[in-house]
């Protein structure tokens, strides 16, 4: 079904499926949904006629759940029922509006309609109401003349070629070179968890963040490449010799890379570092 929806809305979806994977939640419900629309497009927040901060609505939101321990990236999180209707009232909101693809603002109409789930509730659906929504949808467009957001897939070869960029800066010490690579609401994760958000705090603290890749002896090895919904181009590294301030130096990392495009050039989301187990000992790592 996603194929009509274009690179923001499936962007959305993966921005939900990580809120949920680190709030724990076997499930992507429809409070991390919202927050991956707003992550991915502030401007949504103009059809309401007045909006919380995106901190307020994580605050709320993380004082209605239970935060459980984080679920690995690499581990799939299926949608919600609720989030699945509305994926389908979105994609009946872009045909009622003679839209070709589904964008950002058809996902927040599906909300809408989705009256009783929890980002409506957060959103006060129902004082807003789902006819005054739409009508200034209508009204925004009319007066600006855009037209939705066609579809762009990235190309895989653009992908590598940015990942082989960056591989080679980290072992020629030239990360300041590659800052750039990263999307706006970009995200690094690092060994202990910690989150850096966005690009500009990422690029104040890149060669910090990825010097204990960037020595002689580390080595990335068990690479794999995936492109997930044509959309998301993943790359995953097992990593070894690396030496971070409270881990074994014989302890194994995994590095997942995660590219989308914007206007066709392959740009980083989300950069995770995750521990994951012990070289054996008396085996040398490097063999």
């Amino acid at each position: 079904m996603f194929e009509r929806f274009t690179e923001k809305a499936r962007r959305v979806i993966f921005f939900a499926r990580f809120e949920a994977s680190q709030y724990g939640s076997p499930y992507i419900e429809t409070e991390h949904f919202l927050l991956g629309l707003l992550r991915e497009d502030h401007q949504v927040a103009k059809l309401l006629p007045e909006m919380k901060t995106i901190g307020l609505i994580r605050q709320e939101v993380e004082n209605h759940i239970e935060r459980r321990e984080r679920i690995s990236t690499s581990v799939e999180v299926p949608l919600s029922a609720e989030c699945k209707r509305i994926l389908n009232f979105a994609a009946e909101e872009a045909e009622r509006l003679g839209d070709q693809h589904v964008g950002t603002e058809h996902l927040l109409l599906g909300i809408f309609r989705e009256s009783q789930c929890f980002a409506a509730t957060i959103l006060h659906a129902d004082q807003i109401g789902l006819t005054k929504l739409r009508e200034k949808l209508q009204g925004l467009r009319s007066r600006s003349g855009v037209a939705p957001t066609s579809v762009r897939v990235p190309d895989p070869q653009k992908a590598q070629q940015i990942l082989d960029s960056f591989l080679g800066a980290l072992r020629d010490g030239t990360l300041k070179e590659w800052r750039d690579s990263f999307a706006q609401d970009s995200t690094f994760i690092d060994a202990s968890g910690k989150h850096w958000h966005g690009r500009e705090e990422i690029s104040q603290n890149l060669e910090t963040l990825l010097a204990p890749f960037a020595k002689r002896n580390a080595q990335p090895w068990n690479a794999t490449q995936t492109c997930s919904g044509e959309f998301l181009w993943v790359s995953t590294f097992t990593w070894r010799n690396v030496y971070i301030a409270g881990f074994s130096p014989l302890d194994l990392f995994r590095m997942s890379v995660v590219f989308g495009s914007e206007d066709g050039v392959p740009i980083v989301y989300l950069i995770q570092i995750t521990p994951i187990g012990r070289a054996a000992e008396g085996k040398s790592a490097a063999t």
